[in-house]
């Protein structure tokens, strides 16, 4: 079985218990990317706290250094100096948001989407390799809020599956994706 979920930082003990317990969960892979844990860790959150309880986690950075140069290359010179000089002085979660701001918001979900399969393979395929391995089952997969990352990993896995596009599009419409 394979689950998906926003963040886990504000699960209670009972949560994580139900979690291991009830669904079985194996492993989990976080898709967040390092200012994600940053500003979860500066918020007093460190881990998921299932470890205690067996469960293996796999930290996944969705978003490559790859990924986030070519979105830098799109930026106006003034707001390159701007990210650059923020990233120097420790300030990457500023840096990351003026990124957001003038670039991401302008692509979309489908943009953002097609640059996560051009400049993010490494990390989509170290995350199928788990999610293809039988003995890694039950697994629940994750990114800050369960939709975008784990929402496209969860289609490229439906379609390693060999399950109809029409079938996908059902599903993602139930959903209100498409």
């Amino acid at each position: 079985m394979l689950y998906r979920s926003g963040r886990l930082d504000s699960a209670t003990a009972d949560d994580r218990r139900k979690l291991v317990h009830d669904y079985g969960i194996n492993i989990v892979i976080g898709l967040r990317t390092k200012p994600e844990h940053i500003i979860r860790e500066q918020r007093g959150h460190y881990g998921n706290g299932l470890d205690e309880l067996g469960v293996r986690t796999v930290n996944v950075h969705f978003i490559s250094k790859k990924f986030e140069m070519a979105l830098v290359k799109q930026l106006g010179w003034w707001d390159v100096i701007k990210v650059v000089v923020l990233m120097i002085f420790g300030f990457r979660a500023t840096a990351i948001r003026i990124i957001g701001e003038k670039v991401v918001k302008s692509k979309g979900l489908a943009g953002l989407s097609l640059a996560s399969l051009e400049y993010c393979g490494e990390e989509i395929r170290s995350s199928l390799e788990i999610l293809c391995d039988q003995s890694a089952y039950p697994v629940l997969m994750h990114c800050t809020q369960g939709k975008d990352r784990t929402g496209l990993l969860s289609i490229l896995l439906l379609l390693l599956l060999k399950v109809p596009i029409d079938a996908i599009k059902k599903t993602l419409r139930a959903q209100g994706k498409v």
